[in-house]
């Protein structure tokens, strides 16, 4: 039988403890995170401004084209391929407009949420009742699973990054890639928070 005592300390000692920061560093890393995240809303914004003047542009040259071919002033072989451009063109900025979406106010709640757990899940892990604690690990680690005495396990993402930092300033370089593990991870922190 597995001592649970002895399967916690090892996440502790492997997780949590990592994870773990004092108030003086966690209130300046929010309030960097949520700059970058409003550096990146803005960058979008004027990504997604660019793709859809672009795309005006090309509306606008599907009508010059088609007009040209009604006054046969080009053949319809030609307007045919310039239309598939087009549409090939079309297709790649809508794809491209993708990538920028909006980072909505729930994704930065999240991030806020996620660190506060991360920061605080050692206290929490210590102090907190079996059901409790059993949340916390399903909504910090992906699989779980035990070998002989050890137990094997996987982190979600981003607590995974957040483990492996060297040091406490390196929390405060977050990425662009950073926000879509946040999202993916939104719902559970929410259900989390609600059942604890």
């Amino acid at each position: 039988m597995v001592d649970v005592n002895v399967a916690l300390k090892q996440l502790d000692d492997e997780i949590f403890s990592k994870i773990s920061l004092n108030s003086k560093i966690l209130e300046p890393l929010k309030k960097c995170v949520q700059k970058k995240l409003l550096e990146e809303t803005e960058a979008n914004a004027v990504m997604k401004r660019q793709i859809t003047n672009e795309l005006n542009r090309l509306e606008d040259r599907e009508t010059v084209v088609k007009e040209a071919f009604y006054n046969r002033d080009i053949t319809r072989d030609e307007w045919l391929q310039e239309k598939a451009n087009i549409a090939t063109k079309r297709e790649e900025l809508q794809k491209m407009a993708e990538k920028y979406s909006d980072i909505s106010k729930e994704i930065q709640s999240t991030v806020n949420d996620v660190l506060d757990i991360a920061t605080s899940a050692s206290q929490i892990m210590k102090t907190a009742n079996p059901i409790q604690q059993n949340k916390l690990l399903s909504l910090v680690l992906e699989e779980c699973y035990l070998d002989g005495p050890r137990l094997i396990y996987k982190l979600q993402k981003p607590f995974d990054k957040l483990v492996n930092l060297k040091s406490a300033s390196s929390w405060f370089d977050f990425q662009k890639e950073d926000i879509k593990e946040y999202e993916n991870l939104a719902e559970k922190v929410q259900m989390y928070k609600i059942e604890k």
